[in-house]
């Protein structure tokens, strides 16, 4: 017990004094009555004490298991925002914080089924919402990392975290509860909408979630006209981000509420989101509001919304168009240029008897530049060269998606750029000379090197005459360079997402899923060692492709050409070419499951290796922009494939520019390529020795791809990045030039007789030798596994690749039939039909035929011009050779005689009817002819 002194204060004490008639003026006459006073006092004294005592423990056995329900985890958590004890024991208190294993209360929670494990479960403030944040997050179907789960089929409400005032002078909106909550703590009144597009909802037919229109209803009936938006500070990374901050800013502004940005410091890369600022010693929220504002660019979206603006019209911004509360707004706007929605306007203002009337908008241009690249390039060479690059995008005014890249040295006087544009379609009638200078200027203003060294071209580098290879912010050193050190290489912030990502070994490892599977790998092939992670990553690939494809051998070779990419730099130059991977043959064998493969092995989701449009300026674009990355090639279109030659594979194959004949007669140097293509089709490219001896051909049949088994490995396909730098660090250049020539020279290849062939091949074979030693198991995976099956692909190797004149009079069919200058017509000429019970493509060669005629011979007249010439009858006798048959089909104006294709026999065929009647249609001949004559590169 505490001594009564200590608890009570004097004025208890007085208290007491009078509660028990004693009065500080009461004269005590005896020593005895004192006494007893004094006893009295100290017995109701006394019982107080131990009352507060007693609560006192009680208040802390009640915070001890308050703070007992919240796991040490969780409340770590919520401290690396910066949330103080106090906030946390407020909220636990309250039931708003608390941890839950998530598996078990899914139901109840009315969240995903998917959900596993525990989780820090978020109560909303005064209303029945919630969200979970699981310790081990689940990712969705597209990969993606799913840190919060919310009520399924439900609007998310807003959070508000404790002691929220909507009268505050101040209100944020942030995309965050820890955020809002440590926002709060800290004095400044703050909510949340979940994430950055939470306050849309498609179960309302304005699109508006509607727990936050009424929130923006009480902002209204509160009087409040501003409020402050403060996203986290890679807004300007994210066009998604700035694309939601945008429409939620031009949403309150037809509210009548002025949206504030909060511009949170970026420095070299470090993210911020509003918790973390607060957390910075030098943080100053106060002096961020004061220097809020909002956006003109917005302002002016806001008044000019769904209104069509011609180029050279003027659109004035009159009052019945904007706000009543907003419209002094417009009149602090600076004129000059804006760029709004990616178009050009120039404001000024209207102003009658020296008094402002209006704003005035004038579309200037269906376009904007855009400066979007400011590096320092590291190129490839001996020594390396230092260059200050910057590029400039003109973006289409008919296609979205359509941009085109030019240098900015194209651009820099009112001449070039008008040049430039006029040839691009683009014409500045609507701009003054004196604008256009204006314009560049703005456009160009403040050039500033970085100070980082980076790279546009991830992949193989030499620096300071060292080779690296370069991925994300990792250089790794191929195995034959020197000791020294290697420079920092860093990646600019812009091309961090186009570069190739490498998987982590420690989450490879924890992989409980991917270990069954190489246990499953390791019984088949009979391997009982302890694997390193990059060997089971290894065995596993070997095992999939294995199981996948029935033991074929063709995908091993192409993935063992994809490995040498890697080397490509050094193969090309000692052995003065590199082969293009060629993947032919029928529909639904695996060939896009493979290209798939390979870009995941580099690093990259399966569709930005790819080359785009198959015109040939983009395929060597793509080629050039990615040294020794494989790009893929899905398909080749009608209208390449005659030109695929001198466009594409002995550029590639030569690495040397060339010189194009153009459809002037007027000659163009190629661009010079390092890199390499790999690419499939269903139907067959010119089997010319020119074409042959500079790919690697492999021919792909029905029955061979197994898509369940394929479907297996599909989890685990990022894990395969580890394997290229793996490669890099153990695969020594001098050893790898050695062993290719090894192969050349072998016993296994005396079957070929052509060098390149040989070349060709022993690079692909030498690749897969290094495939298979990444699994380092030699007695047990290697070429031996595939027994027979490499002899008999290299003893039939040569015999595949002459020229076979059936399929070139199937492809001068499909030509005359579908190409760009057909004049014959589905329904009349030709069309799917039945015949003795199959359905198939027929074709009028009868009387009424002569147009089909005609086509097919000088489609295959202009196609094959070193072939004999051909003649009608020529080509009839070849398909009934080949068990072509004339059948009778009625479509048109009757019954029609001709050649009838059955689908079940030639799959191709139909394969062609339907991508032309799914409005695939193949590029023109004028714009192969003229496409690299054009000022820039189109990117799709």
């Amino acid at each position: 017990m505490q001594n009564i002194e200590e608890i009570c204060s004097s004025q208890q004490k007085e208290q007491e004094l009078d509660r028990l008639n004693v009065s500080s003026e009461t004269k005590c006459h005896s020593k005895k009555e004192k006494v007893e006073n004094m006893k009295k006092i100290k017995e109701v004294l006394g019982t107080e004490a131990q009352a507060v005592e007693n609560l006192q423990e009680q208040n802390a056995l009640t915070k001890s298991n308050l703070q007992a329900s919240l796991d040490e985890n969780h409340k770590e958590e919520l401290r690396k925002s910066g949330i103080s004890d106090e906030t946390i024991f407020k909220y636990t208190k309250e039931c708003l914080l608390k941890s839950i294993k998530a598996v078990e209360k899914a139901v109840d929670l009315r969240i995903s089924k998917n959900v596993n494990g525990p989780a820090l479960l978020f109560n909303y403030p005064d209303c029945d919402y919630h969200t979970c944040k699981l310790d081990n997050p689940r990712t969705d179907e597209k990969g993606k990392v799913l840190k919060y789960e919310c009520p399924v089929n439900e609007q998310p409400q807003i959070f508000r975290p404790l002691g929220f005032d909507i009268n505050a002078e101040v209100i944020i909106i942030t995309e965050g509860i820890k955020k809002a909550m440590k926002a709060q703590q800290e004095g400044y009144n703050t909510i949340s909408g979940g994430g950055v597009w939470s306050w849309k909802s498609k179960k309302t037919e304005d699109g508006i979630n509607k727990y936050f229109k009424q929130f923006a209803e009480e902002l209204v009936t509160a009087g409040k006209k501003v409020v402050y938006l403060c996203f986290d500070n890679d807004i300007s990374e994210k066009d998604s981000v700035k694309l939601a901050f945008k429409h939620l800013s031009l949403y309150l502004l037809s509210q009548g509420i002025v949206t504030l940005e909060i511009k949170l410091p970026y420095n070299k890369g470090q993210k911020l989101g509003l918790d973390d600022y607060l957390m910075l010693e030098n943080a100053d929220l106060d002096k961020l509001i004061a220097k809020a504002k909002i956006s003109y660019e917005i302002l002016f979206e806001y008044a000019i919304k769904g209104k069509k603006i011609g180029m050279g019209k003027t659109f004035n911004l009159e009052c019945a168009n904007i706000h009543i509360s907003i419209k002094e707004l417009y009149k602090a706007i600076p004129t000059g240029l804006y760029v709004l929605n990616k178009e050009t306007y120039d404001f000024s203002y209207c102003i009658k008897n020296k008094k402002f009337e209006m704003g005035v908008l004038t579309k200037k241009t269906n376009f904007a530049l855009e400066l979007v690249n400011e590096t320092i390039t590291i190129t490839q060479s001996i020594t390396p060269i230092e260059l200050f690059n910057r590029e400039v995008v003109i973006i289409s005014p008919k296609q979205k998606t359509k941009r085109v890249i030019i240098d900015q040295a194209e651009v820099t006087t009112v001449v070039m750029l008008l040049g430039v544009l006029k040839f691009l379609g683009h014409y500045l009638t609507a701009f003054k000379d004196s604008e256009i200078s204006g314009y560049l200027n703005q456009v160009f203003e403040n050039p500033k090197a970085p100070e980082l060294y980076i790279s546009n071209n991830p992949g193989f580098n030499i620096i300071d005459g060292n080779e690296i290879w370069l991925a994300e912010n990792q250089v790794t050193k191929y195995k034959d360079n020197s000791g020294r050190t290697l420079p920092q290489i860093k990646l600019a912030d812009s091309l961090k997402n186009n570069t190739n990502k490498i998987a982590n070994t420690e989450l490879i490892a924890k992989d409980e899923k991917f270990a069954e599977y190489v246990a499953e790998a390791k019984t088949h092939f009979g391997v009982d060692a302890k694997l390193s992670v990059q060997e089971a990553v290894g065995l596993a690939f070997v095992y999939s492709l294995y199981k996948a494809y029935n033991e074929a051998i063709e995908p091993f070779v192409i993935i063992g050409l994809a490995f040498m990419s890697i080397f490509v730099t050094h193969i090309a130059q000692k052995f003065k070419g590199f082969p293009l991977g060629y993947l032919e043959g029928q529909t639904a064998t695996g060939k896009s499951n493979l290209l798939s493969l390979i870009a995941n092995l580099y690093g990259f989701e399966s569709s930005y290796p790819r080359s785009g449009n198959d015109t040939p300026k983009n395929i060597l674009f793509n080629l050039q922009q990615n040294a020794s990355i494989p790009m893929l090639l899905n398909e080749i279109g009608d209208s390449l494939r005659p030109r695929l030659n001198e466009w594409v594979i002995k550029p590639v194959f030569d690495r040397t520019p060339r010189r194009v004949m153009k459809r002037s007669g007027e000659e163009e140097r190629g661009t010079a390529i390092n890199s390499t293509l790999i690419f499939n089709t269903n139907a067959p490219i010119h089997k010319e020795p020119a074409i042959v001896n500079r790919i690697l051909h492999t021919y792909w049949e029905k029955g061979i791809f197994n898509v369940a088994e394929a479907k297996r490995f599909n989890p685990f396909v990022d894990y395969l990045s580890i394997l290229i730098p793996h490669v890099v660090e153990t695969v020594g250049i001098c050893e790898l030039m050695t062993k290719i020539q090894s192969w050349v020279d072998s016993d296994s290849l005396k079957c070929i007789s052509d060098t390149r062939h040989k070349v060709n091949l022993a690079i692909a074979l030498t690749g897969l030798d290094i495939f298979l030693g990444v699994v380092n198991q030699s007695q047990l995976v290697n070429l031996n596994i595939f027994g027979s099956k490499i002899e008999t692909y290299l003893s039939n190797y040569e015999k595949k690749a002459v020229d076979d004149e059936f399929e070139k009079m199937l492809f001068a069919t499909r030509i005359a039939l579908f190409g760009t200058h057909s004049l014959l017509k589905v329904g009349t000429d030709y069309k799917e039909v039945m015949c003795s019970g199959r359905k198939g493509l027929h074709i009028d060669t009868g009387k009424n035929g002569e147009a089909f005629r005609s086509q097919v011979v000088n489609s295959y007249n202009a196609n094959y011009r070193n072939s004999f010439s051909l003649r009608f009858i020529d080509y009839e006798r070849l398909l009934n050779e080949n068990g072509v048959k004339k059948e009778k089909a009625t479509y048109g104006e009757g019954s029609k005689y001709g050649f009838f294709f059955p689908f079940d026999e030639f799959d191709n065929i139909e394969l062609w009817s339907k991508e032309y009647n799914q409005g695939v249609r193949f590029i023109n001949e004028a714009d192969n002819a003229t496409s690299v004559s054009k000022v820039g590169t189109e990117i799709f």
